[in-house]
């Protein structure tokens, strides 16, 4: 059976960055602080009033950049909608447990619940959209949402789907980075700061020149050895008939427990290829390796980056590998 080619259509973001833009590729936003929140765009482009007073920040973020990469790609009912988070809303969370503490589980408000739920973004999409078609969540930790493209990537090779509106949402809080920093997760002097983002993208099965790129390979690793990894790399760039990347996104963040694995691995199979990283920009959380693909589908579109990203200067449990290739 032969298998279709898939290529992001388009792709946004609402972070620390301009919102729906890619003004950072020329002129980037840095942040020096430890703790962030996203730069919200006029939620009022999307939403009725009502609907913005009944939504949190997290909700509208995620809805809003769905909303821009389908009005962008002109499509107005996805194949599929497929989402990945690990937390969904933190301060629906929060809320719902101080109430269920406050009145003793009683008389509780289901409102908090509802919201957040981590399936809260996929439903409300499918509602705004009407839009009664394939419609999951994935929350897997850092892996959410590569494994909600996975899923996208596998359905339209088999020819089930011939688009589909996948995103990556998270959402931060003053108390919950406070915790990670404990953990020794963020918060590090010199590291990318802890931060809310929102990516979607339209995946399609349609080629087009317009475009951004070519999803030419996916992998998810739990404990690779550096032979495994070596090996998979391989497999991808022969299946997509490359020799060899011209460059490699990292998940560097400036945390030498976190970095030190991509570097050594960088080391022994991509000596002498450019190194780049995207966390400085969009930050740290675990939906960022969506960044990191949308950051580097945007950079193959127009074959330039700022020099912010080069980094050159792995033992993780868990890796995922997405290659993208140039039209």
């Amino acid at each position: 059976m032969t298998t279709r080619r898939v290529y992001i259509q388009e792709a946004s973001q609402i972070s620390i960055q301009e919102p729906l833009s890619e003004s950072w590729m020329k002129s980037p936003a840095l942040c020096r602080e430890p703790f962030a929140r996203a730069v919200d765009p006029p939620f009022s482009q999307y939403f009725a009033p009502n609907q913005m007073r009944r939504s949190t920040a997290y909700l509208k973020r995620a809805l809003a950049v769905s909303l821009e990469v389908l009005k962008r790609c002109g499509i107005e009912h996805p194949d599929a909608i497929i989402t990945g988070t690990c937390f969904g809303s933190l301060e629906r969370t929060n809320g719902f447990l101080s109430q269920l503490c406050s009145n003793k589980e009683e008389a509780l408000s289901p409102m908090f619940f509802m919201q957040a739920i981590h399936n809260a973004v996929g439903t409300s999409l499918a509602i705004l959209t009407d839009t009664k078609s394939y419609n999951t969540t994935y929350s897997h930790a850092t892996l959410s949402f590569d494994a909600a493209l996975l899923d996208a990537y596998m359905q339209m090779q088999l020819g089930n789907i011939s688009n589909a509106l996948v995103g990556a949402h998270e959402e931060t809080s003053a108390i919950h980075f406070e915790l990670f920093k404990k953990c020794g997760y963020v918060g590090i002097e010199g590291m990318a700061p802890y931060a809310d983002i929102s990516v979607a993208m339209m995946l399609t099965a349609k080629y087009n020149p317009q475009n951004l790129c070519e999803v030419a390979g996916i992998r998810l690793c739990y404990k690779p050895s550096a032979e495994k990894i070596k090996e998979l790399t391989e497999k991808m760039l022969h299946v997509a008939e490359l020799e060899s990347p011209e460059a490699v996104m990292t998940g560097v963040n400036g945390n030498p427990a976190n970095d030190t694995p991509y570097l050594e691995l960088a080391k022994r199979l991509f000596k002498n290829k450019p190194l780049l990283t995207y966390k400085n920009l969009f930050g740290e959380n675990f939906a960022a390796s969506a960044a990191g693909v949308y950051a580097a589908a945007h950079i193959l579109k127009k074959e330039t980056m700022g020099s912010i990203m080069v980094i050159n200067r792995t033992e993780k449990n868990e890796l995922s590998f997405t290659l993208l290739k140039r039209l």
